[in-house]
């Protein structure tokens, strides 16, 4: 008699049920929705350091907390939105009916270009950034969770190729909107930049309700009368002094819930004793956003093709006249314009002038207008380019470590038809090297360095390893910053190393804490559990907003003119820190026991 082990058995089972094999349509859908809801997401995220600082005209150091008070709310909401759906409307609901939330504030952030005042933008900024963090939070920890409701019993094998094609269109997204929103931005305004977004968010809403038919709907646990963690954790927490000696927390919980209730809310509590140091990784890693986008504002852009700045630069401050008076410059007509009478009279007596000269008067004739804010022209500028900062530079252009960045904002931005077309690299494109380097490290490290190294790879200690890289990019970003202070004049591949070095660092904490989460929580608890992930990084941007508001108060003096957010002092603040979380997380891992024994041999 020939035995079959249970594997063979498994085997010969999908051989005979082709359905078994055949993956979920309805899955299309929710591949299709994911990658564009990410690409609106993104897309206007990665715009709003510039558009905070250039148009709206605010310090670094408020752009730095509006951007991660609006990722901490953004990653809140996920536990509300986990709520609603385990507990009332289900998965489906929840994504589709906040999605037209979601939607609706990148239509009003599109819209704040319709506004002149600044004031009237900043509010539409206020009111679109709270409706996307509440669209976006809303359905994150559901529409992972609703990709593995698609599959059957028979088809759970289908799982993990589901799961990195849900990672993969995540990524797409993400790349494609950090490659082609900024070019939108430069080549045509803000308001597209804005607007596509939220075009790809109602296609992706679209894309989502087209496959309602196929959907697999689990319904809530309010229908099927199985308890939520909530409601077993707050039993336990309001009885806890009924509990005997030797008991544990839950012990309470018995007299109302079903034993294996209680078991699976059981489940969350070791799991989130770890997520109570994931914050500090968060609070560096979103700084892309924030302080590494400021940051590569201050070096030079790379370009892919030829492009070099034509010979009008601030060097030569008659062939920069020669582009203010040029009719068919609208830029230059409009600021010529404004200058007054006699000065445009006096600038253009310059044959005998030298050109220190020309350019103190040209400089002395501009300042009034830059400080008095009337060289904005919303028609015009999609950002008010020739800045206070621009003008003190080139009044001291002979230093000639000022020159590629006066040629930079003053030619490149002001004048762009006098620049070469290329396509250009900056900060905001810089942002693709994440997504690029994960699409590239994750099958890499999955397929060939985790099962190398076998059981020394634990999830726990992956994530460890992704802390101590965290910190380390930071040092690396700190050093770019001081060479940046001290003059120095860098390229913006400079800073494709600490994004390496930082994407290596979230492959192996951010992918593998999704996945240690996944694998160590009740399967009746996934999607709360889900929801305390994204609750890690809310806290963590939470922490850089208090941090940049105190450091700002102190260092400041309480003024408002001193900016931390961007120095290098603040970049080894959070490296020592992040090093030290690191170290206690290590302690961590070495002593948790796992729920899943094949996590536990790094499988």
């Amino acid at each position: 008699m020939i035995r079959l082990n249970r594997g063979a058995v498994v085997e010969q089972e999908k051989n005979l049920n082709p359905e078994a094999n055949r993956f979920p349509r309805q899955a299309l859908f929710i591949l299709g929705n994911e990658a564009a809801e990410r690409y609106s997401y993104y897309g206007m995220k990665g715009i709003l350091a510039l558009y905070i600082t250039n148009v709206l005209l605010m310090s670094k150091d408020k752009a730095t907390q509006i951007i991660h008070i609006f990722s901490f709310v953004n990653y809140f909401m996920p536990v509300l939105g986990a709520y609603v759906s385990d507990r009332w409307w289900g998965r489906y609901k929840t994504i589709l009916w906040i999605s037209l939330f979601y939607c609706l504030g990148h239509a009003t952030l599109a819209l704040s270009d319709a506004f002149d005042s600044i004031d009237a933008k900043t509010l539409c900024l206020y009111a679109g950034l709270a409706l996307i963090a509440f669209g976006s939070g809303g359905i994150k920890p559901c529409v992972s969770a609703f990709m593995g409701d698609q599959f059957k019993p028979e088809q759970r094998h289908l799982l993990p190729r589901a799961y990195a094609a849900f990672y993969w269109s995540i990524n797409l997204g993400s790349t494609a909107a950090f490659l082609t929103i900024p070019y939108v931005r430069k080549e045509w305004s803000y308001s597209w930049a804005f607007g596509i977004p939220g075009i790809a968010m109602a296609v992706a809403t679209f894309v989502f309700w087209l496959g309602t038919r196929y959907y697999v709907m689990v319904p809530p646990a309010r229908e099927t009368k199985a308890a939520g963690f909530f409601r077993v954790f707050f039993h336990a927490w309001r009885h806890r002094h009924e509990r005997r000696p030797g008991e544990s927390f839950w012990a309470p919980a018995l007299n109302r819930f079903k034993p294996e209730e209680v078991d699976a809310a059981a489940s969350v509590g070791p799991i989130l004793k770890v997520f109570a140091l994931a914050p500090v990784f968060w609070a560096l890693f979103d700084q892309t956003f924030s302080t590494w986008v400021l940051q590569g504002e201050q070096m030079r852009p790379a370009y892919i093709g030829s492009a070099e700045l034509t010979p009008a630069s601030i060097t030569d401050p008659q062939r920069l006249l020669d582009h203010l008076r040029n009719p068919t410059n609208q830029v230059g007509q409009w600021i010529w314009q404004r200058l007054p009478q006699e000065e445009r009279e006096s600038l253009e007596q310059t044959d005998a002038r030298s050109t220190r000269d020309v350019r103190d008067q040209l400089a002395d004739a501009l300042n009034p207008l830059i400080l008095g804010g009337s060289l904005y022209n919303p028609d015009i500028f999609d950002t008010n380019r020739l800045s206070a900062e621009v003008l003190l530079a080139l009044r001291y252009a002979d230093d000639p470590q000022r020159v590629p960045r006066l040629n930079r904002l003053l030619l490149e931005e002001s004048f762009p038809d006098a620049i070469a077309k290329a396509y250009r690299i900056g900060p905001e494109e810089m942002l693709s090297a994440n997504p690029i380097l994960v699409m590239i490290l994750v099958p890499v490290m999955s397929l060939g360095i985790y099962p190398l190294l076998g059981r020394l790879a634990t999830p726990l200690r992956r994530m460890s390893c992704g802390m101590f890289l965290a910190a380390v990019s930071f040092l690396i970003v700190a050093w770019i910053q001081q060479r940046i202070d001290d003059g120095q004049v860098l390229s913006i591949w400079w800073q494709l190393l600490p994004y390496t070095v930082l994407t290596i660092g979230e492959v192996l904490f951010s992918t593998t804490g999704l996945e240690f989460a996944f694998r160590e929580a009740a399967p009746s608890m996934k999607s709360i559990i889900m929801g305390f992930w994204t609750l890690t990084v809310a806290v963590g941007n939470l922490f850089v907003m208090v941090v940049t508001a105190l450091a700002g108060a102190v260092l400041g003096h309480g003024g408002s003119n001193h900016e931390v957010a961007v120095t290098p002092q603040m970049f080894l603040f959070y490296a020592g820190l992040t090093f030290v979380v690191a170290i206690a997380f290590s302690v961590v891992a070495t002593f948790y026991k796992y729920r899943d024994p094949q996590a536990a041999l790094g499988r």
